[in-house]
């Protein structure tokens, strides 16, 4: 160990300005990796390539037709959009949308290709077409289109509400391939459609949402993210440091020591080309809070040291005194970070990566340039309030020693009743609140889903026995019977399906007979009407959204209500087994959705993380025994580490009784953090114990106690800064790992000194 503190202190500290200049080097390196971040605005980059729901989506895409879209709402608030002047606005907004960028179809009730008979010929015509301008003509057209609106299954309750008050617009958008960040273009587009549209209609409400909308507002978020959160992180650290330390140029340093930790890990991340997104961007933060308590320890140590010696020798004592503590907290925190790579979500892992290298940094440059550096500035404070925290500490320390039974019998109460409230968590997502309510993406969101069902659908690809089957009776029996099964489900408020196609054909050549809204009887009049149907369909409005080219599948679409994950992957497995037992002559070969990877996901996470918090939490727990040579303290040091992310599961539990992705990695984040005051505490505590202190308890919590009251305050804030995330994950994420850490205070300065205390009743008694 010795050789170590050379290495660490007694060299910097020779050659300071070597030390400078060694680091300043390492920046730059480090910092030339910024220019090559970029922030990534695709959904997909939650998954990994080898994602098979991923794999699953993007099939039957391939397959079909993509399903990225922009999704425009219009709701009138009174009466009926069955009139003219909103016809028109609806009329007007389709073709509007076909000029987005990279927009290749739309889907409305405007442009809804309605076939009907007239004589001998099948006409098929857009239900809304040219308005007339005389009014009798006007008003029998404006009937016609609600009849058939509102009785047609493939247009109410999909492009229309029952109620006739709220029609959908869907704009296929089809992205580019390079990987080019064409959102704002959309964005600008789609805000100069909407504002065209308000003008045109000032009596309709204009709502828009979709999965590009969705990726759009995920890149706003990032952005967001680093440019709000992080100042007001460092402006809540500058005050809290300025007034802790009493020393501007003690606050400074600190502030020196995150930034370039924060600068280097960025950096590097940069040279990896790493794409930053809602959930990595908040990695400057999570650096800002671990490099904080590092720089606080010495800074701490120096400041009191340099009243009674001098700066050279109180910086390299300040070193030796925090040398292991640092460097075995900064041990645990990567092991807490790095099992995010356990993680089946890649910017997660990302994430986990960044904050272990930062904490890196801010390990080695709190130890070797931050002491080099208060020699070379000249730092001093002439507070005292360190000194009254310190008294006031001794004085509550020996408050506890004859409570320390009683507050760890009310510890272990509180334990096991964390315990029973957390065997009754469950784990479910619903995904429009991943989006801050502030956000207009939730805003509009749930405006939509409580009108007109939309954003959660389940796409099934539906493959026939025999090649080319779509058109036969058997399959098409199958696919009819299915679609009924899913309709029935109060979870599903519409189903798209190939067979209502048919049907409405085989009513069609019957001159419109409604009793002949049935399956065609054979394969050949089946592929006879499906051949008249295409020929007469205007192009761009094909069928390859819903028919492969060699007719051997159809995509059925079934539109849900707002699910949860766990509710979602039920209906699923149910369809999956319903189809698995009842067809004969198709089968389904997937049942896959944007919200459906990211429901699996949250399945997958919880499994995987389960597994990295384990491994984190032995993996700390064999460095805490090792490091402090003594196994009676080891295990000591497990209960305030252990404890407080428990109590905060089941706080959690008893207020909302779910949690959703976020808290996968609660445990991970939380565990490297709070380990730090533990290790500083015990580490101080057996120093003062071998040297035969009278009560060791309180003389550590006297001696670092300040520090960890300062770090623990900082860890507190920049976890509180970051519940405000407008990604709520990441937000919700924070509010636990706050709860984490607000328990950990408590366990470190009450529990831990009852513990100690009990030790060493039970020793003395020994």
């Amino acid at each position: 160990m010795q050789r170590v503190k050379t290495l660490f202190a007694d060299l910097p500290l020779r050659h300071p300005r070597l030390a400078l200049c060694f680091w300043v080097l390492v920046f730059a390196v480090c910092a030339i990796g910024l220019k090559n971040l970029s922030i990534s605005y695709d959904y997909r980059s939650f998954f990994d390539d080898s994602n098979p729901e991923l794999a699953a989506f993007n099939k039957v895409e391939q397959q079909f037709s993509a399903t990225d879209s922009v999704n425009f709402i219009v709701h009138r608030p009174t009466g009926d959009l069955f009139n003219p002047a909103d016809l028109n606005a609806i009329l007007w907004l389709t073709e509007a949308a076909l000029t987005l960028p990279y927009s290749t179809r739309v889907q409305s009730m405007a442009n809804f290709q309605y076939s009907y008979a007239q004589g001998d010929d099948l006409l098929v015509e857009p239900l809304i077409g040219p308005l007339p301008d005389d009014e009798p003509s006007l008003s029998k057209m404006v009937t016609r289109v609600k009849e058939r609106a509102l009785s047609e299954p493939l247009v109410v309750r999909r492009l229309i509400s029952a109620d006739g008050r709220t029609a959908q617009i869907i704009t296929t958008i089809r992205l580019p391939a390079d990987g080019g960040n064409v959102l704002p273009d959309i964005q600008a587009a789609v805000d100069q459609l909407r504002d065209g549209f308000r003008d045109r209609a000032p009596g309709l409400t204009l709502a828009t949402t979709g999965v590009v909308m969705l990726s759009a507002t995920f890149f706003d978020i990032t952005v967001q993210d680093m440019l709000v959160l992080f100042p007001i992180m460092s402006i809540l650290i500058a005050v809290l440091l300025r007034w802790f330390f009493g020393s501007t140029k003690a606050a400074g340093l600190c502030l020196l020591i995150i930034s370039g930790s924060i600068v280097m890990a960025m950096g590097i991340a940069g040279w990896f080309q790493v794409q930053l997104t809602p959930a990595t961007g908040p990695a400057p933060v999570v650096i800002m809070t671990v490099a904080l308590v590092d720089a606080v320890h010495i800074i701490a140590s120096f400041l009191r040291l340099s009243q009674t010696q001098d700066r050279l020798h109180a910086a390299k004592l300040a070193v030796h005194k925090n040398l292991r503590p640092i460097l075995l907290t900064s041990l645990t925190t990567i092991i807490g970070f790095l099992s995010l790579n356990f993680s089946d979500t890649p910017p997660f892992r990302e994430l986990g990566n960044i904050s272990a290298l930062g904490t890196v940094f801010a390990g080695l440059i709190s130890v070797t340039l931050l002491p080099a550096l208060l020699c070379l500035t000249g730092v001093s404070s002439n507070k005292t309030g360190r000194s009254r925290t310190a008294e006031k500490l001794t004085g509550f320390a020996g408050h506890i020693r004859p409570l320390c039974w009683i507050i760890l019998a009310l510890g272990s109460g509180l334990a096991i009743t964390a315990a029973v409230f957390v065997a009754r968590l469950s784990v479910e997502d619903t995904f429009i609140e991943w989006v801050g309510s502030g956000q207009s993406f939730r805003k509009d969101a749930e405006f939509i889903q409580e009108r007109l069902p939309s954003l959660f659908s389940l796409q099934f690809s539906v493959k026939a026995n025999v090649d080319g089957g779509v058109t036969d009776p058997a399959y098409l029996k199958d696919l009819n019977a299915f679609a009924q099964w899913l309709t029935a489900s109060p979870q599903v408020s519409h189903v798209a399906s190939f067979d209502q196609i048919l049907r409405r054909l085989n009513q069609n050549m019957h001159a419109d007979d409604p009793g002949f809204y049935r399956l065609p009887e054979t394969n050949a009049l089946a592929a006879q009407y499906l051949l008249l149907y295409e020929l007469s369909l205007p192009m761009g409005e094909d069928l390859t959204n819903i028919l492969t080219i060699d007719r051997t599948e159809s995509r059925l679409v079934a539109t849900l209500t707002r699910q949860s994950s766990r509710e979602m992957r039920v209906l699923r497995q149910q369809a999956l087994d319903w189809a698995r037992e009842n067809m004969t002559a198709a089968h389904l070969s997937a049942g896959v959705g944007t919200i459906m990877i990211f429901a699996e996901l949250t399945a997958s996470n919880t499994r995987a993380m389960f597994i990295g918090s384990l491994v984190a939490a032995i993996g700390i727990s064999l460095v805490l025994i090792i490091a402090l040579g003594d196994w009676k303290l080891g295990l000591v040091s497990l209960v305030p580490n252990v404890l407080p992310p428990l109590f905060a599961f089941g706080l959690w539990s008893a207020g909302f009784g779910t949690v959703g992705l976020y808290g996968a990695f609660v445990v991970a984040v939380a565990l490297g953090l709070v380990v730090d005051a533990t290790v500083h505490f015990l580490e101080k505590y057996q120093l003062y114990s071998k040297a035969g202190s009278d009560n060791p308890v309180a003389t550590s919590m006297a001696d670092v106690g300040p520090a960890i009251l300062i770090s623990s305050a900082v860890l507190v804030a920049g976890f509180g800064v970051l519940t405000f995330s407008s990604f709520a994950l990441i937000g919700l994420l924070s509010q636990l790992v706050l709860l984490t850490l607000i328990f950990a205070i408590l366990a470190d300065f009450i529990l831990l000194p009852a513990l100690l205390y009990s030790l060493q009743a039970a020793d003395s008694s020994g």
